[in-house]
């Protein structure tokens, strides 16, 4: 149920992450309850498999996740 909670979160992130041109990582992860924007950082590779940063990166540039495999 726990994971649940949390993966339900870190999908509300994605989201946010999606909707704003420059992502305020600290506010984001502050907005979801996390004490500390490295912690909301790790949950999100952990669950989604790469950092907010790269999530981002590649939703500009779907290229780059092709490239970051080879």
């Amino acid at each position: 149920m726990k994971w649940q909670l949390q993966r339900n979160k870190l999908l509300q992130a994605a989201s946010s992450i999606r909707i704003y041109d420059v992502p305020d990582w600290a506010d984001i992860a502050y907005q979801l309850g996390y004490s500390s924007q490295q912690h909301f950082i790790s949950d999100f590779k952990r669950v989604l498999g790469k950092t907010p940063a790269q999530y981002k990166r590649e939703l500009r540039d779907p290229a780059s996740s092709i490239r970051d495999q080879v």
